[in-house]
């Protein structure tokens, strides 16, 4: 395959990976992401607080993971995604009533697409939980998917 056909599919936390990996490999030419989070520390609260804990315990994990990693999670965002999309390809797809991921996760991520130079869709799904429109809507889901690539990739 030549590099204008390489795109990515990436549904939950593949979808924020695929979003990181997007954002530092200008050869990914389109993205489809399904229920990414904007950020780590966004998220990593509100899933503290679904378990009634701290929500300074993210600090800890951010000293932690630089100890020992050499890099800290909220050092890597999907935000990049939009800052280096330099005119490449982003669908966004969240179904309306996720309880995993907070609607607004994709909400915001649509809202910082409006500043930036990608080439950005939108298909929030009504009435739909986390990474479910899938399974609901498989044949709308594969067309809306379809579509997209065959647009943006060569």
């Amino acid at each position: 395959y030549s590099t204008d056909q390489v795109g990515l599919a990436g549904l939950s936390l593949g979808a924020v990976t695929s979003a990181i990996a997007f954002s530092q490999e200008p050869a990914i030419k389109a993205i489809w992401l399904d229920s990414p989070f904007v950020d780590f520390d966004t998220m990593f609260t509100f899933e503290l607080s679904r378990y009634h804990l701290p929500a300074f315990s993210k600090y800890g994990v951010n000293i932690l993971s630089k100890l020992l990693l050499g890099t800290r999670p909220d050092e890597l965002s999907c935000r990049d995604a939009l800052r280096n999309a330099d005119g490449r390809a982003i669908f966004l797809t969240q179904g309306e009533e996720d309880v995993r991921i907070p609607i607004s996760q994709g909400q915001t991520f649509a809202e910082l697409a409006k500043d930036s130079n990608a080439h950005f869709e939108t298909w929030f799904v009504p009435d739909t939980d986390h990474v479910d429109a899938m399974f609901l809507y498989p044949y709308t889901y594969q067309d809306k998917m379809r579509t997209f690539f065959n647009e943006f990739l060569g």
